[in-house]
């Protein structure tokens, strides 16, 4: 299901000119986040954090419309999956932004049964997060890094890929934030190493469940791993047969989850 502006739109639908600079330039933001009995889960949250990318990039999107376009479209699903997708809007030939654009919101649904954690098997990329750049930070419509990443651990049989920065410092999977079991309890990477600044992650850090530090490469290896987003949850992961983390490890990180959504839907 799809909704252009607020509006319903049949799927194959032609929904955007040939200038649309989200399309040929990447110029645009995206939020992915689940849906439960129609509502947006923890909506709030990631249009706060879509906002904030979106003063970098220079876009100016009205969100009281984006939050209205979301949750009418999330009100006639009992459980899914939503992007909303802002796009810059057309403009002519070149890099440089027009001064006027028509910002465009895309709203996407699509049908989701419950989460299913499962163990997870990873490698370590060989494509890289670059800590230096602004888009490490954001969900930016370019994600050709990740993909990347994503084809080299399907090419060799695993679902998911650990991507470091250019430091070598573990950063996130391709799709995911990263949260390590050290002795001094759950930890996940800081911002600062070239990584998004998830929701999920948020949560877990504002309810003193998980702390930021620092991770080396040894670290994940000799620790339990976890992967954490908000389509997917929390789930163990499997470093090239290195510890799994069982779900009594991680039970308290799931309930606070939960108890969060539940709370600020």
């Amino acid at each position: 299901m799809l909704w252009l502006d607020g509006n319903r739109v049949e799927d194959g639908a032609a929904l955007f000119p040939a200038q649309e600079r989200g399309l040929l330039l990447g110029d645009g933001l995206f939020e992915t986040l689940r849906i439960e009995r129609g509502q947006p889960l923890l909506l709030k949250r990631h249009l706060q954090r879509m906002e904030g990318a979106a003063a970098a990039l220079g876009l100016k999107p009205d969100f009281s419309a984006v939050e209205d376009s979301a949750r009418k479209a999330a009100s006639d699903s009992e459980t899914a999956s939503m992007r909303i997708t802002v796009f810059r809007g057309s403009g002519p030939r070149g890099l440089l932004p027009p001064k006027t654009v028509d910002h465009r919101t895309l709203v996407s649904i699509s049908p989701s049964g419950p989460r299913q954690p499962a163990l997870r098997t990873v490698i370590i990329a060989e494509t890289r997060r670059n800590e230096g750049s602004p888009l490490s930070r954001m969900k930016c419509v370019s994600y050709a890094d990740q993909v990347i990443a994503r084809m080299e651990a399907d090419a060799l049989g695993c679902d998911d890929a650990i991507m470091l920065n250019n430091k070598g410092e573990p950063a996130s999977t391709s799709c995911a934030n990263l949260l390590v079991k050290t002795e001094a309890g759950w930890v996940t990477p800081p911002v600062e190493v070239g990584l998004l600044p998830g929701i999920v992650r948020e949560v877990l850090i504002e309810k003193g469940v998980v702390v930021e530090a620092r991770i080396g490469l040894e670290a994940i290896r000799i620790h339990p791993i976890l992967r954490t987003n908000s389509l997917i949850g929390i789930e163990p992961l499997e470093l090239e047969g290195g510890p799994v983390a069982e779900p009594r490890d991680y039970a308290a990180l799931t309930e606070t989850l939960i108890a969060a959504e539940r709370d600020e839907a």
